[in-house]
């Protein structure tokens, strides 16, 4: 078809979070929350100088386990085509902000900070 494609624009780690999402079968909350740490993280610097897909992967992997929907580094890998070594590196930088990134509407619906993997 047409193999010489070339993207024109950055594309952005939110557009790339419900791509990814709903690749994981992840619910449209989930993929909302993972969307809007995108648009944080990016206010925040939270992952400045990483690339938009490590990013995304890295606000799934904190945004489902948020959900209840925990994800492992794995298997976002696998729809994100990035390293689960990348996303677990990028979410170090994620964990360390996330008292400024997470909204407390965010954890209304019984869910906690706490269900969040600690970063190894």
């Amino acid at each position: 078809m047409n193999e010489s494609y070339q993207a024109t624009s950055t594309t952005n780690p939110g557009e790339l979070c419900a791509r990814f999402c709903s690749a994981l079968g992840l619910d449209q909350r989930c993929a909302n929350i993972a969307m809007e740490l995108a648009g944080k993280m990016a206010n925040v610097g939270a992952l400045a100088g990483r690339s938009p897909l490590s990013g995304a992967a890295a606000c799934i992997y904190m945004a489902s386990y948020l959900t209840g929907q925990g994800r492992t580094p794995k298997q976002i890998s696998e729809a994100a085509k990035v390293s689960d070594s990348t996303i677990r590196n990028a979410y170090k930088s994620l964990y360390s902000e996330r008292n400024s990134l997470i909204q407390p509407e965010w954890l209304k619906k019984g869910d906690e900070m706490e269900k969040l993997p600690k970063p190894s």
